[in-house]
């Protein structure tokens, strides 16, 4: 069952395979910059399939 969770809780390894999904490659060079950008984002809703991430 999909699930939508308003998190910014996101494994370093969910949004490498996020942002590599849709080519890009920029922001995946700087993990910690992408975490800070995730975390100080106003909202960020992810799909989920049981405990799997969507992307």
């Amino acid at each position: 069952m999909i699930s939508y969770k308003e998190t910014k809780e996101l494994s370093n390894n969910d949004l490498k395979k996020l942002y590599l999904s849709v080519q890009w490659f920029a922001y995946t060079d700087d993990m910690s910059t992408l975490k800070q950008a995730i975390s100080n984002s106003l909202a960020v809703v992810s799909a989920w399939d049981n405990e799997i991430f969507i992307f």
